[in-house]
Parts: structure tokens; sequence; C-alpha cells
């Protein structure tokens, strides 16, 4: 839900800007993720962003106010971007947040505030009086959407780590002749973080996502933590996880880390995204060996990779 004033807002640009068809630059990459014809959210890098588009209104008295107003518009229509795909990526985390008994009506109150401290990162005047700006936010960090979010999916209030949880979907069956990735040889204290592969389904990315068994166990994630078992900052700052689009691309698991491969996705039954992780009963045990001697899971090094 967009608040008031920003609701105001977004009239007056629609007024501005007079319906121009305007189609924002696609991003690429297999972290980036479309949110409307105009913002994108870029998991790998941790930030979301928006383009806004304004026009002269007719009218005016100089050339220097059309500049102006034609900014203010485009400032304006990116604020709606960024407060539009800021408020789809905290919905994802719904669920977890109103478990740890938090009215979700403050989590909107939140992204509106943190949205108002987006940055100009490119702006640009056409010739023809069209004005252009690019708007970017955080994930995460001080001034980042996580705030919003992070705290309530670590708090020691969230439910025990056994949970109902919705129908897993399945990992489709590997291609002929496929090589899964293995786990680089290395002693169980020696592993630097955990790599899990998810292939062939669509995982929807999330600021609050679970690993769990096929029976709904919690190996990591949201209802994992126990007071003082880690730095909720940290977690501000990065994320419970990464996500990445290739094994060792940008991994913040580490130059050794434990490599299993998904069987499936699933997600809260109360939510319609499928944002958790099923790793077989096997692996979860490898998991648990490993960080009960490396103790990686508490600082945060796990890394999702998505492919298709």
């Amino acid at each position: 839900m967009i608040s008031k004033s920003v609701a105001c807002l977004v009239a007056a640009v629609l007024v501005l800007v007079g319906g121009a068809p305007f189609v924002a630059a696609q991003p690429s990459g297999g972290v980036v993720e479309q949110f409307g014809p105009n913002a994108w959210t870029n998991w790998g890098v941790g930030v979301i962003k928006a383009q806004g588009f304004g026009v002269p209104p007719r009218g005016v008295d100089s050339s220097a106010q059309a500049t102006v107003l034609a900014r203010r518009a485009a400032i304006v229509d990116a604020y709606r971007g960024l407060l539009e795909a800021s408020l789809d990526v905290a919905v994802r985390s719904r669920t977890a947040v109103e478990q740890a008994g938090v009215r979700w009506d403050t989590i909107e109150t939140q992204v509106d505030g943190i949205v108002r401290n987006a940055e100009i990162l490119e702006e640009q005047q056409y010739p023809d009086g069209r004005y252009e700006v690019v708007m970017q936010m955080p994930l995460y960090g001080p001034t980042g959407l996580g705030h919003a979010v992070i705290p309530h999916v670590v708090s020691p209030t969230m439910p025990p780590a056994v949970a109902p949880m919705a129908p897993m979907t399945p990992v489709p069956p590997r291609r002929p002749g496929y090589s899964p990735i293995a786990t680089p040889p290395a002693p169980p204290d020696a592993y630097t973080g955990l790599v899990i592969l998810v292939e062939g389904v669509h995982l929807d990315r999330s600021m609050s996502p679970a690993v769990l068994t096929p029976e709904g166990d919690v190996v990591y994630g949201r209802g994992w933590w126990k007071p003082g078992q880690f730095d909720p900052d940290l977690a501000n700052n990065v994320g419970i996880v990464g996500y990445s689009s290739g094994a060792g691309t940008d991994s913040r698991a580490g130059a050794h880390p434990l490599v299993v491969h998904a069987i499936g996705i699933s997600g809260p039954p109360q939510s319609t995204f499928k944002t958790d992780v099923v790793v077989s009963d096997e692996d979860a045990a490898r998991i648990r060996d490993a960080n009960a001697q490396g103790h990686f899971l508490e600082q945060l090094h796990v890394d999702i990779v998505v492919q298709p």
C-alpha cells in the first residue's frame, strides 16, 4: 500500500508526464529481478533501482522553470518505482514478520521512510526537455530495506525451528550427462561456508529464506537463531543469505564451501511465495556436522545459487 503523501506525488507526476510512453532499459543478469516496467532489484549487488521520467508542463514562464519541474516529476516517478519495488520485496517476508508478532502496516511505514533516503545515481535531460533520473537504495546496510525486516526475522520471538510448510515443489530430474558440482575436498572443520544449488525451478528470492528438511526442520534461516548466537548488526548489514547465478561467483561462502544440491523449494503455508530451499536429510546432517566445527552459519556465510 502506498502512503497518502506518495500517492499525491504520483498523481502530480501523471499530470506532468502526460502519459509519455517511456520504457526503462532492461537490466540483465541471473540475480536481477524486474519489478514493474521501470524498477528492479539486483540481489547479487544488494540494491534496488528505479528509473523516473518527467516532461515539462505547458505554460511555464521559462526554460529554467520547465527543467526544474520536469526533473521534479522524474524524481517523484523514481520514488514511486522504488517504493513499489521495495514493498514487493518486503512482502515476501510478510509471513515471517507477522509470525514475530509485528503488524504489517508498521513495516509499510518504515519502508516508506527508508525509500525517502534513496540517492540519485544518474540524471539527464533530453533535447526536447524530457528528464530522466535513476535512483538507487540498498537492500542492506545502515539505510537499507533490511532494517524494516531483518530484525524481526532473526528475533528470538520467531516460532520454533520446526513449523508447517507449503507443499514442496521438487527439483526436476537432471539432464543426461549432468555432472553435479561437488564439494571441494576439505575436512569438516575447514569448510568456510555453505553453497546451495537450486536448479530448474523458480525460487522467489527473499530477505527471510529458510533452509529446510523435507519434514520442515529448519537447518538455517528464520526460526533458527537463538539469543546471543550471532551479531544482529551483521544480518542488517549483509542479509542472512547471498544470491548468485553461479557457484564460486562472488560467493560469500568463502574458498572452501560445503556444496549441496536442493531437492525442492517451499515456503510458509500462509505465503504464496516459494522462498525456502529444501535439502535432503543426509545433506542436512552434513551441514549441521560441518557447522558444529566451522560455525560458518553463525557468520551468515551462506550463498544460494539459482541456475536454470
